[in-house]
């Protein structure tokens, strides 16, 4: 607190909730308490940013998104590592033709150690460890490379990389594979 002398501190969640001073809210907790959290937070009135992973199943993400609409109030996904200046500097080199076209980019998740001790690979805390990773090489990823989109046999989309924003029931029975 020394840095941010002014900064105001709340002992709960439901006081930070109830302060009518703060407008926008984020959630950078465990996976699996994301959804519960931005529902209270929206509920009273809060604009919610939630650090990636979003939650952990599309069921919580409905619930989510359908709070933000009944409290008419923004819910938005937060993924920090996209900001880092190595990444920014390679999308500057790809955006300025001083490489060829990306067609292939490979990451890793390396070293002598497990990727991710505790929460970050506990399946019931964050999705796992390849949930938890997965999302955050393909956010870093799309970002680097621009997005292209496919065409099929017919001329028509075959699919798209680029993400789209959704309503609540928007991937009900959809085939999201």
């Amino acid at each position: 607190m020394a840095d941010f002398p002014d900064a105001q501190t709340h002992v709960s969640v439901e006081a930070l909730a109830d302060d009518g001073a703060v407008d926008v809210t984020v959630v950078a907790t465990p996976p699996s308490r994301h959804a519960d959290l931005a529902i209270a937070l929206l509920d009273k009135g809060k604009h919610v940013v939630v650090e990636k992973p979003t939650c952990l199943s599309v069921a919580d993400s409905d619930r989510m998104m359908a709070a933000a609409v009944a409290n008419d109030r923004v819910l938005t996904v937060h993924q920090s590592r996209r900001w880092d200046t190595g990444l920014l500097a390679v999308r500057r080199a790809v955006d300025l033709g001083l490489v060829g076209d990306v067609f292939n980019i490979e990451t890793l998740v390396g070293g002598f150690e497990h990727p991710c001790r505790a929460w970050h690979s506990e399946e019931s805390i964050s999705g796992g460890a390849l949930y938890e990773c997965a999302l955050r090489r393909r956010s870093r990823t799309s970002r680097v490379a621009p997005t292209r989109r496919r065409v099929g046999r017919n001329g028509q989309p075959a699919r798209t990389d680029r993400h789209r924003h959704t309503k609540p029931g928007d991937l009900e029975g959809a085939d999201v594979r």
